[in-house]
């Protein structure tokens, strides 16, 4: 039985799926970045424009389960007007509640996330880590394009 903290980020979810924000038919950004999940079929373009160490727009094209669609949509709002220190901070933190086995991160961390936290759950399952990450991944993939930063902070 869920407790009503799952049931709210349950509702999150799918509402961030039925309503996606930040999805195009066609990434077209000037930094891009392919991810594909082999184990479910995922399959993600991330798209971010960038000026002045500033992430102005994060777009995304693709198709895929509730999870995976769902965080590509927080994380265009998430990381949109976001440094890109500011976002590796970002994808730092996700990663480190992705392996949180449904514990969750300390109140300071998870108001970091925003609406993020609503994977905690996810974490939890770990077939169904990389269906959160993907969009992430997608983020850094195309920050590592852009070129900036990721030496310095360790992100990987």
């Amino acid at each position: 039985m869920m407790n009503a903290l799952e049931e709210m980020y349950q509702t999150v979810i799918l509402d961030e799926y039925r309503n996606p924000r930040g999805k195009v038919a066609k990434v077209e950004a000037e930094f891009q970045s392919h991810q594909y999940n082999p184990t479910c079929g995922d399959d993600i373009t991330v798209g971010i424009t960038v000026r002045d160490d500033k992430i102005l727009e994060v777009v995304w094209s693709g198709s895929g389960c509730s999870i995976s669609l769902a965080s590509a949509s927080i994380a265009t709002d998430l990381f949109t007007q976001r440094s890109i220190e500011e976002a590796h901070a970002l994808i730092a933190l996700f990663k480190e509640l992705m392996n949180s086995r449904g514990e969750g991160l300390d109140d300071k961390k998870m108001d970091k996330l925003e609406n993020a936290v609503a994977f905690t759950g996810t974490s939890k399952f770990p077939g169904r880590i990389k269906c959160a990450l993907l969009a992430w991944l997608g983020i850094l993939g195309s920050i590592e394009k852009f070129g900036t930063f990721s030496h310095k902070l360790g992100c990987e």
